[in-house]
């Protein structure tokens, strides 16, 4: 799933949704006074966002225990991450920053995510089978990283991930 999320991402750049990986988050008012509020794109991506006191792969948010693939993006925002502030930036691999940037993506696209999810895996991957994206929450759903498909599909999307890498477009 987060390749996949990264894969879009590029996609979304290359489609003029967004500037660059140099790009923040600073205009999306989700992030307003959070750690991430200021991050750039790379950051994010190398896992290099200085979360490391707020959220782990293994233990979830710190500071509740509560783990990032159960409830939406707002909830956190609102609680385990209104205030915080980035610490020294140092490899911290997990999923929350990927729903992040999955959830940046989708504010980004608006309107158009559905078709850039349509173009990327159908029109480009040539997907054969509905590509699924799990959600969280009902009210504002939350879309996670998390991405199920058949397992003919996966082996389409990876062959396009590295074609896509070895021609460096």
């Amino acid at each position: 799933g987060k390749s996949f999320v990264s894969y879009l991402l590029g996609h979304a750049i290359c489609e003029g949704y967004i500037t660059s990986v140099d790009e923040t988050l600073a205009g999306w008012p989700l992030m307003s006074d959070t750690l991430y509020q200021n991050q750039s794109l790379i950051n994010l991506l190398n896992m290099r966002a200085g979360d490391h006191h707020v959220v782990t792969e293994a233990k979830g948010f710190v500071s509740s225990g509560r783990w990032f693939n159960s409830f939406a993006l707002s909830d956190f925002a609102k609680n385990e991450l209104l205030g915080t502030k980035p610490k020294t930036a140092k490899y911290n691999y997990n999923g929350f920053v990927t729903n992040v940037l999955m959830n940046y993506v989708h504010f980004k696209t608006g309107e158009n995510w559905q078709p850039l999810l349509n173009r990327v895996f159908k029109d480009r991957v040539k997907i054969e089978r509905r590509l699924v994206f799990q959600e969280a929450g009902s009210h504002e759903p939350t879309k996670w990283y998390s991405a199920y498909a058949s397992r003919y599909d996966y082996l389409r999307i990876a062959r396009a991930i590295m074609e896509d890498w070895q021609s460096d477009n």
